[in-house]
C-alpha cells in the first residue's frame, strides 16, 4: 500500500509541474506582446496634522504642605501625593476611598452618618482646601462630604500640621487638596455617565480653556452629579444623592501676578446603613432574626415584685438606666441587605459653597507676596426620628480666614548652602448655629421583621415629665428647634450652640538647605483664640413637647 501511493504522489507532482511550466510560458509570451504601462494617475498632495495627545499628569514631585512648593525627599513628613489619574482608577468618590492609597488611612462609617474627613492613624485627619483649613466636621462627622471630582491631585500627610497651615486640631494626619487649574494652551473637555447593580448612577462634566486670543485669563468649570453608591444602595432604604458644581479663574496680567480663583456649590442628600438589631447567634449563624413587637417601657423605682421597675404598657419614653419592654416572637428569616433605617422618615440633607482666591505677586527675584483668602457657606440637617430619636441641625455656619505670606529666598552665595524664609499673619472667623438632640437610643424595640413606622420610635420628653421622680432632670427635656417642625434638641449636652470663634496667628517658618542630603525646618506659630459660645436657650418650664401616651400625671408647672 506503501508503494502505490508513493507512485500516484509522483505522478500527480509530475503533473503539477508541467502545467506551471505551460502557464509561465504562456505568461511570457503575453507580456513580451502587451503595450507599455501608461503614466500613473498622481493624487494631489494631502497636509495631515494633528496635536499630540498628552497623557495624564502623573503624581506631583513637589509638594505645598509646606507653604512653598518642596521637594517630597526634602520634607520631613510621610506625604503622599494622589493624581487624578489615580483617583480615577479607583473611581474615588468618598474619603474612605483613599485607603487605596495610603495604609494610614482607616476607613469607618459612624451609625447614621457618612464620615466627611478621611481618618488616618485612628485620628480624624484635618482638611485643608489649597492650603487653608475648610470644614465644619466635629471629630470626622456631620460635616460637608469632599468632593474629589473638584481635585487634580490630593497630599495625603501622616504627623502634625505644618507651621505655615496651622494646627487646629487633635489629628493624625490631614489632608490637602489641590483643586483642578485652569487650561491655558487649549479647550480641553472630558464627560462620562457610569451606571450600575443597585440604581448606583455617576456622571462627570470636565471642561476648560482660554478665554481671549492673547490667552492671560482661563476657566475650568466641573459639574459632577451622583445617585446612588453601591456601599449605600446594597442595603434597603440606603442612598447618596449629590450634585457638585465647580468653576475655576486664573489670570495672568503679567508674568509678576497671578490671580486664581475657584468656587463650588454642593447639595448632598443620604442614608446611611445601620445594619440589623437584636443580634444572636442564631442570626450570625443561619441569618434568623429574633421577632416580637414592643410593648411597653420602664421606669424607677424598681423593687423585690417589679426588678425592672414600673412597668408602662404602649409607647414612652423611660429614663436613663431603664428599659424597653418586647414580646420576643419566633425566630425569622431576614435578608442581608436588612437596613434599620429602612424608613422614609429618616433623611440627612447638606448645602455647602466655598469660594476661595489666591494672589501671587512676584516683588522681584528673591521676593514673593501670596494672599490666600477662603469663605464658607455650609447648612446641614439630619433628621432620624426612627427608631432612635436624633436630630443634628446647623441653620447656618459662616467662615471665613486670610493668610497673608511673605515668601523670601536670599542670595545663593554657596553652592552647598540655600535659604527659603516663609512668613506671615493669618486670620480666622467662624460663627455657627447648632441643635443637637439624641439622649435616648432605642435601636432594639423596632422589629425589623415589618415595616418601620413612626410608632417604633420613643415619644418626645416635656419640661413636665423631665423633672418628675422619675427622671428628676430638666436637662432631659425635648425642645422643638426653631424653623425644623417635628425636630428636637436638649440642652447641657455640649453640642447645641450659638458659637463666634476668632483666630489671629502670626507665624515664621525658615527653611535651610545643606547641599542635596541635609535640611533643617525651623519655625514658630502664635494661635490667640478668641470664643464665644452659648447653649441654646431653654424654653420656660410650662412649655413641653408633644403629650405622652398613654397619659400620665405630671407636677404642676411652676414659674
Amino acid at each position: 500500500m506503501v508503494r502505490k501511493y508513493s507512485a500516484a504522489c509522483w505522478a500527480c507532482l509530475s503533473l503539477l509541474a508541467s502545467v506551471g511550466f505551460a502557464e509561465a510560458r504562456d505568461s511570457a509570451s503575453d507580456l513580451s506582446s502587451s503595450p507599455p504601462y501608461a503614466e500613473p494617475t498622481r493624487l494631489p498632495e494631502v497636509t495631515v496634522s494633528a496635536v499630540q495627545e498628552q497623557p495624564p499628569a502623573p503624581a506631583r514631585e513637589a509638594t505645598s504642605v509646606y507653604g512653598p512648593d518642596l521637594s517630597i525627599m526634602d520634607t520631613p513628613r510621610d506625604v503622599l501625593p494622589v493624581s487624578r489619574e489615580e483617583l480615577d482608577t479607583v473611581m474615588a468618590q468618598q474619603v474612605n476611598d483613599l485607603v487605596a492609597f495610603s495604609p494610614s488611612v482607616n476607613p469607618t462609617e459612624a451609625t447614621g452618618n457618612v464620615v466627611s474627613e478621611p481618618v488616618v492613624r485612628g485620628l480624624p485627619a484635618t482638611a485643608f482646601r489649597n492650603g487653608m483649613l475648610v470644614g465644619f466636621s466635629s471629630g470626622g462627622n456631620w460635616g460637608p462630604l469632599l468632593n474629589i471630582n473638584a481635585d487634580d491631585s490630593l497630599d495625603v500627610v501622616t504627623g502634625p500640621v505644618s507651621i505655615v497651615f496651622g494646627p487646629q486640631e487633635f489629628a493624625g494626619g490631614y489632608v490637602n487638596e489641590v483643586t483642578k487649574q485652569p487650561f491655558f494652551d487649549r479647550f480641553r473637555g472630558d464627560a462620562y455617565y457610569s451606571l450600575g447593580m443597585y440604581d448606583t448612577n455617576l456622571w462627570n462634566i470636565d471642561i476648560g480653556g482660554p478665554v481671549g486670543k492673547d490667552k492671560k485669563l482661563a476657566y475650568r468649570f466641573d459639574y459632577f452629579g451622583q445617585e446612588g453608591y453601591a456601599p449605600y444602595n446594597y442595603y434597603d432604604g440606603s442612598y447618596l444623592d449629590r450634585e457638585c458644581a465647580y468653576l475655576a479663574l486664573s489670570w495672568k496680567p503679567t508674568e509678576e501676578v497671578q490671580v486664581d480663583w475657584n468656587g463650588e456649590i454642593d447639595r448632598n442628600s443620604f442614608l446611611p446603613y445601620a445594619g440589623v438589631n437584636r443580634p444572636t447567634q442564631a442570626l450570625i449563624d443561619s441569618g434568623l432574626y429574633q421577632s416580637g413587637p414592643w410593648i411597653g417601657y420602664y421606669t424607677p423605682p424598681a423593687t423585690a415584685a417589679q426588678p425592672f421597675g414600673r412597668f408602662h404598657p404602649g409607647r414612652g419614653t423611660p429614663p436613663p438606666g431603664s428599659g424597653y419592654a418586647v414580646a420576643w416572637g419566633p425566630e425569622v428569616p431576614i435578608g442581608g441587605r436588612a437596613n434599620l433605617f429602612d424608613t422614609s422618615l429618616d433623611s440627612s440633607r447638606q448645602l455647602y459653597a466655598v469660594s476661595q482666591a489666591i494672589a501671587t505677586i512676584r516683588l522681584n527675584e528673591r521676593l514673593t507676596l501670596v494672599n490666600n483668602t477662603l469663605f464658607e457657606y455650609f447648612q446641614a440637617n439630619a433628621a432620624q426620628p426612627v427608631p432612635d430619636p436624633t436630630w443634628v441641625v446647623l441653620p447656618y455656619g459662616v467662615d471665613l480666614a486670610d493668610r497673608l505670606e511673605i515668601r523670601w529666598e536670599p542670595e545663593q552665595k554657596s553652592s552647598w548652602f540655600s535659604q527659603s524664609v516663609d512668613g506671615g499673619l493669618a486670620f480666622r472667623f467662624l460663627s455657627d448655629e447648632e441643635y443637637s438632640g439624641s439622649w435616648h437610643p432605642t435601636s432594639n424595640q423596632a422589629d425589623m421583621s415589618k415595616p418601620i413606622t413612626a410608632s417604633d420610635a420613643s415619644l418626645p420628653v416635656p419640661y413636665s415629665l423631665a423633672i418628675s421622680p422619675a427622671y428628676d432632670n430638666p436637662f432631659l427635656t425635648d425642645i422643638p428647634i426653631p424653623g425644623y417642625p417635628g425636630e428636637y434638641y436638649n440642652v447641657d449636652n455640649f453640642a447645641s450652640t450659638r458659637c463666634n470663634f476668632q483666630e489671629i496667628s502670626p507665624f515664621l517658618q525658615d527653611i535651610l538647605h545643606f547641599g542635596e542630603k541635609a535640611t533643617l525646618f525651623l519655625g514658630a506659630r502664635l494661635d490667640a483664640y478668641f470664643v464665644d459660645a452659648r447653649p441654646r436657650p431653654a424654653p420656660p418650664p410650662c412649655s413641653s413637647a408633644p403629650p405622652m401616651t398613654p397619659p400620665r400625671r405630671a407636677p404642676s408647672c411652676r414659674s
